[in-house]
């Protein structure tokens, strides 16, 4: 059986941040799908709405629908250290970036 936690936050801190408790629930989701601590499903899950919704939400903010730990992984995985991407995506001339117009992309390189 899954339990429940609760998280006291205090009206002011809302009321600074200007959000009520269901948009600060799918800031916190964003936030930790966009960083792969959480999987789509599961950061849906927290927003409290649909995956559609949240893919919408998503390419409304943005924001890549692909979290960061799997553009680090196509990264790792074209051999390329870290720090060896240079601007506009391309390690080397080799390759380009991918992953639309968000500022977050992997590279793919052709080899060589």
């Amino acid at each position: 059986m899954n339990s429940i936690n609760v998280l006291e936050i205090h009206q002011d801190i809302l009321d600074t941040a200007r959000l009520t408790v269901d948009e600060l629930k799918v800031e916190i989701a964003v936030y930790l799908y966009t960083q792969g601590r959480l999987s789509i499903g599961k950061a849906r899950e927290l927003a409290d709405v649909t995956l559609w919704e949240f893919r919408q939400l998503l390419a409304s903010r943005r924001t890549t629908t692909w979290p960061i730990w799997t553009r680090t992984c196509l990264h790792c995985v074209s051999g390329a250290a870290v720090g060896e991407v240079g601007e506009g995506g391309e390690e080397n001339g080799k390759g380009g970036s991918f992953g639309g117009s968000s500022g977050f992309g992997a590279t793919a390189f052709t080899g060589g």
